[in-house]
């Protein structure tokens, strides 16, 4: 007998919230109601197999972001909706470097895609990323959904998958012309930040009636510079952000879809003396830039499902130190994908490939000697991979998913990252799944390219040139996690994630205390990138959507992390150890509720509570001589939409109502500094309109 995916009657939540303090409450009543078949939608995705599915067969953990739910959340980019997902936090070194980070594993190690085309410009940028790749988004009146992995997906997506995959998913060319416009305006209540105005627009329809099709969109974000400085921590900067995108869809037959994306995106940050940076320091402008176009055909075969994609980004990081235009450095990554999917009578098979060419210039006056440029001026690398995977339906209700990747880098060689994963419908209401699962993720063009140095050891006394060691080693994981979802009624949904990761040949650089080679008879010293550390990362993630009555709406998420370094060889500024410190500025405790009330058909509102535990930053270059402490905190918001007519709705929020604020540590590194380092977002009102035609 052919055996198929588990149906479900049921729609299964997309938005997996759970409060710990809601769970004695309510675990009477989750016992108490006998789960009856309620007729659902489903919810479908395609991130965790490469292929379209519900998301309770999906063999991952995963959270779907929906546009119903970006707008009534009032959320101002896709990176603060991911940022509200269990598992997932916004964490950083100052009020400019948030990023978004996944079970502990901060940004870059976790892999972006847009319509399942990956982007990361992160080599741009020789010291830290600022949060610019998540800047580096489609608009949310141009997203259909958005679809946040946690943990890793290596054996699919290679590299960068190592702490999870975001991937965002863009509307479809609509069948009828259409159209949005939305406009918002934050205003703050202090000086740390500036007030900020954002618009923007999508239109698409058919050019041609189930032939050719077009959309286009685009954003304008601008946010004031902040008029405070602080002597341990930057003001908050100037932002200027700017994106247009187009989307071409063609069917040249019943079977087949042809999609052309150009993309392009500008931001540009200043700080001016006196105002988010020191008097003493000098004026500073930088601008990334980021230009994408790819295309992507599909296909639906007698045997089975296939996707080709071939796309080229160019990221580009332009600075103007002192006014005066320093340098750009550019990176370019060409990439063909192929993949294809083969139903058969009793599993489903996958397999593929990718070919991944990478080129960064602008990196010759990085480091110098006597004045002199050391490096060369451009480095390239190239890698290629094969995947297979299968779903094996050992009955109607478990389904085991097994699959391998191969990946081949010109400089480490071959790296293998296997995973093996179950889902076991126990009913229509309870589903259990879980695995093991490998990541990885290869070192940087800079942290490996044999000759190439960075100046770095500003702060530390010993300035000096960082270079790349060809030597260094995939850095890799090894994930298990156990899940358990229950889905008991209409929009009811519980869930809790057990996780464990063991990481190793985690790379860092330090001060080796060798003198300068480049500057011989200096006081600077030598630093290098290396292999140095294992680290234990393991946590609770918990989630609830329950409808209170037939207006009111509970929804909340809990996460627990817990990590530990193993190995000794990262250590303080003050040469201590860090074995057995935790991972930087990850807090232990996160919890997000939101309390949702429709009051009439057209008028809505919300209360949010927001709760950080307490964070470290255990890292050489925070400033201090040790560890750094950020106490935990947390905050309130409230808003509400009304909507005017079918085409019209307006929007107001107080955000942080409280007016909570961290105080930051402002003692100097001799001085006893072991405090908060971020610059938080006082009380603020968010005011917005949407119109739909």
């Amino acid at each position: 007998m052919m055996k198929k995916p588990w149906k479900h009657k049921r729609k299964p939540c997309s938005g997996l919230h759970l409060a710990p303090l809601t769970l004695a409450i309510l675990a009477g009543t989750v016992h108490a109601q006998q789960p009856e078949p309620v007729a659902m939608l489903d919810t479908l995705v395609v991130t965790a197999s490469g292929m379209e599915q519900n998301v309770k067969d999906a063999p991952a953990s995963l959270t779907v972001i929906t546009q119903d739910e970006i707008r009534k959340n009032g959320y101002t980019s896709a990176a603060e909706a991911i940022s509200k997902v269990e598992g997932v936090y916004m964490v950083g070194g100052d009020a400019n470097s948030r990023d978004i980070a996944i079970r502990g594993l901060p940004g870059e190690y976790t892999l972006i895609m847009v319509d399942g085309k990956r982007q990361n410009t992160r080599e741009t940028m020789n010291r830290g990323t600022g949060g610019v790749q998540y800047a580096f988004m489609p608009p949310l009146s141009a997203i259909e959904r958005i679809e946040v992995v946690r943990g890793p997906m290596s054996s699919l997506y290679g590299s960068d998958a190592m702490g999870g995959v975001v991937n965002i998913i863009t509307k479809n060319v609509p069948n009828e012309w259409s159209a949005s416009l939305d406009t918002s305006v934050t205003l703050q209540t202090d000086d740390d930040y500036g007030n900020s105005r954002e618009a923007q627009f999508w239109l698409g329809g058919p050019i041609k009636n189930d032939v050719l099709g077009i959309q286009i969109y685009g954003s304008y974000n601008n946010q004031s510079e902040g008029n405070n400085y602080f002597a341990q921590s930057n003001g908050s900067y100037g932002r200027d952000n700017r994106s247009i995108g187009l989307k071409l869809a063609a069917k040249p037959a019943e079977n087949q879809d042809l999609v052309l994306d150009v993309f392009s995106q500008r931001l540009t940050t200043k700080a001016t003396p006196g105002k988010s940076i020191d008097p003493t320091m000098s004026w500073d402008k930088t601008r990334h830039t980021r230009t994408s176009f790819g295309l992507t055909h599909t296909g639906r075969w007698r045997l089975g499902d296939s996707r080709i994609s071939l796309y080229r980004e160019t990221g580009k990081q332009e600075n103007w130190p002192q006014d005066e235009y320093a340098e750009t450095r550019r990176l370019v990554n060409t990439t063909l994908d192929a993949s294809f999917t083969m139903p058969f009578t009793s599993h489903t098979l996958r397999f593929g490939g990718q070919f991944l060419h990478s080129r960064l210039d602008g990196i010759q006056k990085e480091a110098s000697f006597a004045n002199y440029p050391t490096n060369t001026n451009e480095v390239s690398l190239s890698n290629y991979a094969l995947f297979i995977e299968d779903d094996y339906y050992l009955t109607d209700a478990f389904t085991v998913t097994a699959g391998v990747r191969m990946d081949h880098d010109e400089r480490f060689g071959t790296h293998w990252s296997p995973r093996l994963y179950g889902v076991y419908h126990l009913s229509d209401a309870l589903t259990i799944k879980g695995g093991i699962a490998s990541g990885f993720k290869a070192p940087t063009i800079r942290q490996s390219t044999a000759g190439y140095c960075m100046s770095t050891g500003g702060n530390s006394g010993f300035r000096g040139p960082l270079c790349g060691n060809p030597d260094l080693k995939p850095e890799t994981s090894v994930t298990q996690e156990f899940s358990v979802v229950y889905d008991w009624a209409p929009e009811s949904n519980l869930t809790a994630t057990l996780f464990n990761t063991n990481f190793k040949n985690k790379v860092a650089s330090y001060d080796t205390g060798e003198q300068d080679p480049l500057n011989p008879g200096s006081r600077n010293h030598l630093y290098v990138y290396d292999n140095i550390d294992k680290v234990q990362i393991y946590g609770l993630e918990l989630g609830l959507k329950l409808p209170l009555s037939d207006s009111l709406n509970l929804s909340s998420n809990y996460t627990y992390t817990k990590s530990k370094r193993k190995g000794g060889g990262e250590v303080a500024f003050n040469g201590r150890s860090l074995d057995g410190d935790p991972l930087e500025t990850t807090p232990e405790h996160v919890l997000n509720t939101r309390l949702d009330w429709q009051a009439t058909e057209r008028l809505s509102s919300y209360l949010r509570w927001n709760l950080n535990g307490k964070s470290y930053y255990a890292a050489y270059r925070n400033g201090a001589m040790d560890t750094r402490t950020r106490p935990g905190g947390s905050t309130f918001d409230v808003g509400g939409s009304y909507q005017v007519n079918k085409n019209l709705a307006v929007r107001l929020a107080v955000l942080n109502v409280t007016d909570h604020k961290t105080p930051l540590d402002l003692r100097g590194r001799y001085e006893g500094l072991d405090g908060n380092w971020m610059l938080d977002q006082g009380r603020r009102f968010w005011l917005g309109a949407s119109l739909n035609f």
